[in-house]
């Protein structure tokens, strides 16, 4: 077990004192320390968020070619000084990692490895995760409590599952590593933890599947307080049209312009009230077609007019359910 008394006197001789109240709970057992580390691969950069009292940051210098701690809490500064002083490969920024991670992760070379390790508060968690997407890292390691590890694993069936874990699994693949006993922090938080790695899904994966492809769209224009029906509409049409990355203006030409070829293959092979026109995998969606395939999701209208970012859990899973079950269902339509 670890020795928290010496952790105990090394802060105190510091000045340095925990906020159990933000999450503060600090990663002190070699073993699960090791754990962490061991997640980076040698020589890359790894961007570790919350470095604290950086008994994790000098394991990660160790192993990475350069390590970038973001940490918030400037009392950790002459703790993390002598850090530095020993790994010349480790720099300390103070900084709000949540507002300044891309910062931090842009600015290699295109083939480089980037890492993220954490040790997050619950609290930040979906917004720190909504920061990383399409950061280009390689993989984020977080040490979680049980509840966000749970809630990031959890299926729409269940009451756990939010709007944390569809983000989760929409843009990652994850990897629940291993479980972290709570006797292992300093202070001791009041359930135990988990060593998680999400591996980011890059724009060929999430346009492969449909439904991957609608949750995307909704995540990524929240802010813009769009109704579901339409970015649903939108993201059926651009995927199926096999030009999501296209803008608006060229979205709207390429739907304009196969709207007959849509048509003329709708007559040609015949539709139904059951499958016919979701056999088409590769076909062209004019909107029309787009409104029909929603209609069929059996999506309550009162969820599809209003904004994503306005929903709570239970129109989360409502929604998440209804996508996946038709695309379930039409399997020759999501090709995931």
């Amino acid at each position: 077990m670890p020795d928290r008394d010496q952790f105990r006197r090394q802060l105190d001789e510091a000045g340095v004192y925990a906020h159990e109240g933000i999450g503060q709970n600090f990663l002190i057992d070699d073993g699960y320390l090791s754990a962490m580390a061991s997640r980076v691969s040698q020589g890359s950069t790894v961007i570790e968020v919350g470095s604290g009292p950086g008994n994790l940051t000098e394991l990660l210098a160790q192993r990475a070619g350069k390590v970038i701690g973001l940490e918030i809490d400037t009392q950790f500064r002459p703790l993390l000084d002598r850090v530095q002083a020993k790994y010349k490969n480790v720099e300390i920024v103070y900084t709000d990692a949540v507002r300044s991670i891309s910062k931090y992760t842009g600015g290699f070379h295109p083939f480089s490895d980037v890492q993220i390790v954490a040790n997050l508060p619950f609290h930040i968690t979906e917004p720190f995760l909504t920061k990383t997407i399409g950061l280009g890292v390689s993989d984020i390691s977080l040490l979680l409590g049980d509840k966000a590890a749970e809630e990031i694993a959890a299926s729409p069936e269940s009451w756990s599952f939010g709007k944390l874990s569809l983000l989760a699994q929409t843009f990652y693949d994850i990897s629940i590593v291993t479980s972290v006993p709570r006797q292992a922090f300093y202070p001791q938080p009041p359930t135990d933890s988990s060593i998680v790695v999400f591996y980011p899904k890059n724009k060929r994966e999430l346009n492969s599947s449909r439904s991957n492809a609608i949750f995307a769209r909704l995540f990524q224009n929240a802010n813009k307080n769009g109704l579901v029906i339409n970015e649903i509409k939108q993201a059926l049409v651009e995927q199926g049209s096999g030009y999501g990355t296209l803008d608006k203006h060229e979205s709207h030409q390429r739907d304009r312009a196969n709207v007959k070829r849509e048509l003329r293959n709708m007559r040609d092979t015949g539709d139904s009230n059951n499958s016919g026109g979701d056999r088409r995998s590769n076909l062209v969606l004019s909107q029309s077609h787009a409104l029909d395939m929603i209609s069929r999701m059996g999506i309550s209208d009162l969820t599809l007019r209003k904004p994503f970012n306005r929903f709570d859990n239970q129109e989360i899973r409502e929604l998440t359910i209804a996508v996946r079950k038709y695309f379930s269902q039409y399997p020759l339509c999501d090709t995931n």
